[in-house]
């Protein structure tokens, strides 16, 4: 968003200074600018609004939620308000949740327990965890979230665990989307260690594709 803006307020100023104050080219783009500064409101006003919906949601479900792929920050600020003791797969190869999102909560006062990303589902199954929230876009009864997503969903599907996605919601634009996969050696390594066969052939998912039909609700705001 603030890059649009950026790129938006720089082409203005090099329109005036090119073309000066008066010519149709700058006139156009101003009013394209203050269109694009409403706009701009309008989407974090709705976001902030509907996001903050998850805070209902985590105070309906006291207990131990499981999180994967959520980097928003109104969501996360609603879970250090929970109070809610917080799962986070690690997910490999880089760690990414581990180091970052686990980090972010803990040093803001939340109660965070960082687990091995094929734990989810045993955790599920064995009634230890009562919500996952998770992220993403969504469009056709899809979310497109982070890998790993599906393999969550359908875990709370079947252990009856609520599963909440938080979501921009594509209304036009994409009709339909594939897994992108690619080799990669860093599956078979964690803290640089193999842990799998060396002449494995290994795959990487960039994202994952889960039916909207796994979630009890997805909050989401819709975009253009």
């Amino acid at each position: 968003k603030r890059q649009i803006l950026t790129l938006d307020s720089e082409c203005l100023r090099f329109l005036r200074e090119k073309l000066g104050d008066k010519h149709a080219l700058t006139n156009i783009a101003e009013l394209l600018s203050d269109k694009a500064e409403h706009v701009l409101k309008e989407i974090v006003s709705s976001e902030e609004k509907t996001f903050r919906e998850i805070g209902n949601v985590l105070k309906d479900y006291e207990g131990n939620v499981v999180i994967h792929g959520v980097s928003n920050s109104i969501v996360l600020e609603e879970l250090i308000k929970s109070k809610c003791k917080i799962y986070i797969p690690e997910f490999r190869p880089y760690l990414a949740q581990a180091k970052l999102i686990a980090k972010a909560l803990a040093d803001n006062g939340a109660k965070v327990i960082v687990v091995t990303d094929n734990m989810v589902g045993y955790l599920m199954w064995r009634g230890d965890v009562k919500l996952m929230v998770t992220e993403g876009i969504s469009f056709n009864d899809k979310l497109v979230g982070r890998t790993g997503t599906l393999t969550y969903a359908i875990a709370s599907y079947y252990s009856k665990v609520p599963a909440y996605s938080v979501s921009y919601n594509i209304i036009q634009g994409i009709s339909s989307i594939g897994v992108f996969l690619e080799e990669s050696i860093d599956v078979k390594y964690l803290s640089g260690e193999l842990i799998t066969h060396e002449k494995a052939r290994t795959l990487y998912a960039h994202y994952d594709i889960a039916p909207l039909k796994y979630f009890k609700r997805n909050i989401s705001i819709r975009v253009v």
